[in-house]
C-alpha cells in the first residue's frame, strides 16, 4: 500500500489531497481533498482503512511524521520510505555527518 499527498491551493489556501494505492491492483482505495495534512487527516484515512477491512502489511510513504499514526491501525505493519524520497535525503545526511572534501570521494563508491 502506498499513500502519499499533494498540495493544491484553491482560491489562496492551501489543501491536501490524499490517496492510498492498493499495491497489488495500483488502483486508488481512499482520495480525499483535507483542509489540512495533520494527523487528524490521517486518522481519518486509517479510520477508513479498517472500515474497508484493508489493514496494509507494507506502508510506502514520505516520510511525514504524521503517517506515524496509520501504525497504529496494526503493530505489525512494516513503514518504509519511498525511493524517491530516501534518495532526497541522502546528500544533506552526507553534508551533515561527512567533511565537505570527503563527500566527492564517497558519491565515487
Amino acid at each position: 500500500m502506498n499513500i502519499d499527498e499533494k498540495w493544491l491551493k484553491i482560491k489562496g489556501k492551501w489543501h491536501y489531497w490524499f490517496v492510498v494505492l492498493d499495491k497489488e491492483t495500483g488502483l486508488p482505495l481512499i482520495s480525499s481533498l483535507m483542509a489540512s495534512k495533520s494527523k487528524w487527516s490521517l486518522r481519518w484515512i486509517a479510520e477508513k482503512l479498517k472500515q474497508l477491512k484493508k489493514i496494509p502489511r507494507i506502508l510506502i510513504t514520505d516520510g511525514m511524521l504524521g503517517y506515524d499514526c496509520l501504525l497504529d491501525i496494526d503493530q505489525r505493519i512494516k513503514h518504509i520510505l519511498c525511493h524517491f524520497h530516501h534518495q532526497q535525503g541522502v546528500t544533506p545526511y552526507l553534508k551533515e555527518h561527512l567533511e565537505k572534501e570527503e563527500i566527492p570521494t564517497r558519491k565515487k563508491r
